[in-house]
């Protein structure tokens, strides 16, 4: 039994990018202990080779690190992407309309083969930052977590959709603009909201 992601690369440069992969779960505030990007944006961790996998946990920043705090109200939104290749990517998971933090865990009852592991970070509901404590996958499966599963879903390899490029689709890209004009208004009273609000109207048809 391994985290196989442990130790591993990280191919983009962002902040305190390293962290995702060192195996600590514990201890991160909210000045230190996770990587961060601006979203929309991605994370990538390679495994060096390819490898069958059983299981990947994401722990995305809840406030939660000390231990003595209570789990933040923000909500991430974001899509869970694997690859053998770096080209044909298997779409795991897509938050679509929800947002969540804490842990997300995907597990892969017949095992999956894939080498790179892709975060798209979407959205976040208190500000411009995306924002990962760390990343796990596994080779059998894990021990129990000692700390609350927000999210977890049993993965069908047959039913995965697959993009040729992990771009991300339009719809998704009008999804992230309307969610960027919504606290626009929230955030700047001062400003008519109507017109904006037209825009989103019909933005969302």
């Amino acid at each position: 039994m391994a985290n196989l992601a442990q130790g591993k690369l990280v191919e983009e440069s962002y902040k305190n990018v390293g962290v995702v992969t060192n195996g600590k779960i514990i201890g991160y505030t909210g000045l230190e202990g996770f990587a961060e990007f601006a979203w929309p944006g991605f994370l990538t961790v390679d495994l060096g080779e390819q490898k069958v996998i059983k299981c990947i946990r994401l722990l995305l920043w809840d406030g939660l690190g000390t231990g003595k705090g209570v789990r933040d109200k923000r909500q991430y939104k974001y899509r869970l992407l694997t690859s053998k290749d770096h080209k044909m990517w298997s779409v795991i998971y897509d938050t679509l309309t929800e947002g969540y933090n804490g842990w997300q865990v995907f597990n892969f009852p017949e095992g999956m083969s894939l080498r790179y592991i892709r975060i798209h970070g979407l959205w976040n509901s208190a500000n411009n930052g995306f924002h990962i404590v760390e990343v796990e996958a596994h080779d059998t499966e894990p021990d129990e977590l000692q700390a609350e599963t927000i999210l977890e879903r049993t993965i069908q390899i047959a039913n995965l959709e697959n993009e040729i490029s992990d771009a991300l689709p339009l719809q998704r890209n009008f999804q992230i603009l309307i969610g960027q004009l919504e606290r626009i208004i929230q955030d700047y009273t001062i400003l008519n909201p109507k017109p904006i609000r037209e825009l989103i109207s019909q933005l969302s048809q």
